[in-house]
């Protein structure tokens, strides 16, 4: 169980294209969430990739 409120170092990296702040917001809320669930969590990647367009 959670004791106290410390969020994860959260790193969002977008490739070949430019991260939004909508985008990163996004991506820190989903991963938060789980970190809520799994407390032990220390920190977060997320690497978001753009296929062609």
């Amino acid at each position: 169980m959670q004791t106290k409120n410390v969020k994860p170092d959260i790193t969002v990296t977008v490739r070949h294209e430019n991260v939004t702040d909508s985008l990163r917001q996004y991506a820190e809320d989903k991963i938060n969430g789980i970190h809520l669930d799994y407390p032990r969590i220390i920190g977060a990647k997320a690497i978001l990739d753009v296929e062609g367009s």
